[in-house]
């Protein structure tokens, strides 16, 4: 009879990006969202508890979730924004599942790719629902791996024909321009530009994405179209701002978990933004969406602050261990 330890799954990073098709994921974290909105007694998340690596500008994250469907997990995350000087990873996680039934270890992840993926897919997800469903030209401020799995994700709910890059590192706006155009990617037609300026990158763009390190605005009203939808992915601590108050204030501002965004989105907190919802409310056909009201009563913008929720993260490990099982 194999022991406990011999039955544990240990899986690598390098096995999660073959396995986790992003197609699927895109589903699977619709799926949760939506049921983290509307099944909100099923699902156990309490907000992620932090702490501050003063000495060495970091973060260390506890995310633990229990989902409806009985998945159980945690994903520990560490958080060094200046480690890209370095070349290592900003982010570094691992996520441990469980037999919700009897507190088994079931299996030890990766948690990188996993961070990178879903992030990107709760993106899509509300792309999907809060954007012109013509959208063609996508604009993405920041040049790191959530800048690629952006990219990879949203070319899946929408018919993008132009992508516009900007990175405080022009070099490395290139590097993933190339990467971009080398990888399969569905859209292989696609005109990639890099800018040197964030206004020529969001001039005209019909969705937005940023996903920079910046703890001050980088991203202003006045240089986005009217009718733009903005994935705000970055400054995730409550004094950080990606956006500026006009941008927020004109904004239709939907979130992923409107208790965590309410604690730790400095672009919600400071601004004094109204949550019209969170993501999953859309989904479930809960609230009404914006984008079915006349076009005068639309709001100036659509925007999906991003904070990222340990459900996601349990959800998505799981269907990795599902794949693999």
């Amino acid at each position: 009879m194999a022991s406990i330890k011999e039955t544990i799954k240990f899986i690598s990073e390098n096995e999660v990006e073959q396995i986790l098709n992003m197609n699927e994921l895109i589903d699977c974290i619709e799926q949760t969202l939506k049921s983290f909105s509307i099944e909100q007694k099923e699902n156990v998340q309490p907000i992620r508890s932090v702490i501050t690596i003063e000495k060495y500008n970091g973060y260390f994250g506890c995310m633990p979730a229990l989902t409806a469907n009985g998945h159980l997990g945690i994903k520990l995350v560490t958080w060094y924004p200046d480690n890209y000087i370095k070349s290592i990873p900003t982010h570094q996680a691992q996520i441990l599942l469980f037999n919700s039934q009897n507190g088994s270890l079931l299996a030890m992840l990766g948690g990188e790719v996993v961070t990178e993926k879903r992030t990107a897919a709760a993106s899509a997800v509300a792309t999907k629902w809060l954007s012109d469903t013509n959208s063609q030209i996508l604009s993405i401020i920041g040049s790191g791996v959530q800048a690629r799995s952006h990219i990879e994700a949203l070319l899946l709910v929408r018919p993008f024909k132009f992508i516009k890059i900007w990175s405080r590192t022009k070099a490395n706006a290139e590097k993933l321009s190339q990467t971009c155009k080398t990888v399969n990617m569905k859209g292989e037609n696609v005109i990639i530009s890099i800018h040197d300026t964030i206004e020529q990158a969001v001039e005209n763009a019909d969705v937005i994405v940023t996903v920079t390190s910046s703890s001050i605005p980088v991203l202003k009203a006045s240089t986005i179209k009217q009718g733009a939808h903005i994935n705000v992915v970055g400054a995730c601590r409550p004094t950080w701002r990606e956006v500026d108050d006009e941008t927020m204030l004109n904004s239709a501002v939907y979130v992923d978990s409107k208790e965590g965004a309410l604690k730790e989105s400095g672009d919600i907190i400071l601004s004094g933004a109204i949550i019209a919802g969170e993501i999953g409310e859309i989904i479930g056909q809960s609230i009404i969406n914006p984008r079915s009201l006349e076009l005068q009563k639309q709001p100036k913008f659509t925007l999906f602050k991003s904070l990222g929720m340990g459900l996601e993260d349990v959800a998505a490990a799981s269907l990795v261990l599902s794949k693999l099982n």
